[in-house]
């Protein structure tokens, strides 16, 4: 849904016009101008590098939290067909090796903040919150 409602802020369209199928030519209603808000809000709490929540990887809040980052690399199949499918158009002097392919075409990495086993039990080792960054702030 927040995808759609950046594609739709893009677009000039109505975001309303996403979940109610109205024509997105209406003018914007009380609700698509929140929606937006709403959703610029969550922006501004995702980190601009990784874009996952501020409060979890910025060091000025989690400074003192004892967190790990669990790392998976996964592959996209759907973006593996297609490299696969545009590599079988170049001249196979051209064609990408196949260590090349297994390691590189649809690679990315799934990361999840978690507190340590170690720290799990102790008090005062607590994941970061929302609530840390908004005192953060006020410093």
């Amino acid at each position: 849904m927040l995808d759609s409602i950046k594609e739709a802020k893009e677009w000039g369209m109505r975001p309303l016009a996403l979940v109610s199928f109205e024509q997105p030519s209406e003018s914007w209603q009380t609700l698509d101008f929140l929606l937006v808000k709403a959703y610029e809000q969550i922006q501004a709490f995702k980190c601009p590098i990784c874009g996952g929540w501020i409060w979890e990887c910025s060091s000025e809040i989690a400074k003192t939290a004892r967190i790990d980052f669990n790392i998976k690399e996964v592959h996209c199949r759907k973006t593996v067909q297609i490299e696969q499918y545009e590599n079988s158009k170049l001249p196979a002097n051209e064609k990408t090796t196949e260590r090349h392919r297994m390691r590189k075409w649809g690679l990315w990495h799934k990361t999840n903040a978690e507190i340590p086993k170690q720290f799990a039990n102790l008090d005062g080792y607590v994941m970061p919150t929302i609530e840390d960054m908004l005192s953060q702030k006020e410093k």
